[in-house]
Parts: structure tokens; sequence; C-alpha cells
């Protein structure tokens, strides 16, 4: 897929998400804490859901950042965790959670979603979808799992840079002792 980083797939790396001028972590998760909060959307249930601490629950409770922010956030997170688009990411769980053969298939190929990553499963995900399509079968699913939804501004849109950045900060931080 277009503008997709493979190496999110590698292992449950932790996340750094950028909230009201600080960087909060998400510590490496396995793909199961993200499934269905992926394919319900539940931004929420990542930021502030799944980092760690209780800042920001502090910050919702004085008023201090918005539900726009933490949406923001959780769909920042979703595309570093998984190396691709939100979006992308969400079509392709949904995908699963929707089609007991697409899911039979993930777990006949050894995906346990216990200990894969986010990254892995989507990655996995979209690798069997695309099995057995001719050139012109790959470009059109493509083409349907990365299309910008209706109603995204322009600054919401994936950025590989910067998401490629955010990813070697935590691998920095994973690296370096604390």
């Amino acid at each position: 897929m277009k503008d997709s980083d493979g190496l999110a797939a590698l292992r449950c790396w932790p996340v750094e998400v950028e909230l009201a001028g600080r960087s909060y972590r998400i510590s490496g998760r396995p793909a199961i804490d993200w499934i269905l909060k992926l394919a319900y959307e539940n931004w929420l249930g990542i930021v502030p859901g799944m980092v760690e601490g209780d800042e920001i629950d502090d910050m919702i409770e004085s008023g201090d950042i918005s539900l726009r922010a933490l949406v923001a956030a959780g769909r920042d997170a979703t595309a570093t965790a998984t190396g691709m688009p939100w979006w992308a990411a969400c079509r392709l769980v949904k995908a699963t959670v929707s089609d007991v053969e697409l899911v039979g298939a993930l777990v006949l190929a050894g995906v346990d979603v216990e200990r894969v990553s986010i990254g892995a499963y989507v990655a996995a995900t979209y690798r069997l979808m695309m099995d057995g399509r001719d050139k012109k079968q790959r470009a059109s699913l493509d083409a349907d799992i990365t299309k910008v939804p209706k109603g995204i501004r322009t600054e919401e849109l994936y950025d590989s840079q910067k998401a490629g950045q955010q990813f070697e900060r935590a691998f920095a931080r994973q690296r370096t002792p604390q």
C-alpha cells in the first residue's frame, strides 16, 4: 500500500501522541487491544483510554482539552501504530471483524492477535485481501481502502514523514535505558 510504513508491523511498539503541547505514551500493545477500538472508531478508547497515566483525564475534567483534540490524537496514534492512514487501518479492521472467512485465513496464517502488533494485523489483512487479485482488482481494492473519508480536513491527512518521525522517536526511547 502506498504511503505505508512496514516497520510498524514488526513488533508492538510504544506510541507517542502529542496533545496540548505535550507528549504522552501508549505502551506497546498487541492487536487485540486495538481491534474493537478501530472497528468502531472509538477514538476516546485510544486517547485517553490507552495512554499511560491519568493526566489527560484530569485535563478533560477541567475542560482544558477539546473532544476534537482527543479524536485527532487517537487518529494520530492509530496512524503511527499501524504505519498507514487511520482510515485505511479502520477499513482493514472492519473487514476482518465482519468476515469470518478473512478471520479464519488470518488464524490459519498464524496471526495471533494476543501477540502481534496492530500494524502486523492490518498488514496481514491487507495481504490476504490482495491475494489472488489481478493488477486491476488490486488497484481498485487499494483505492477503496485508501480513499480519504468525506469531511476530513487537509491537516488531518496522513503524513507518512510525521508518522515515521513519531515512530523513530518511540524506537529511540525504547533503546535508551530509562
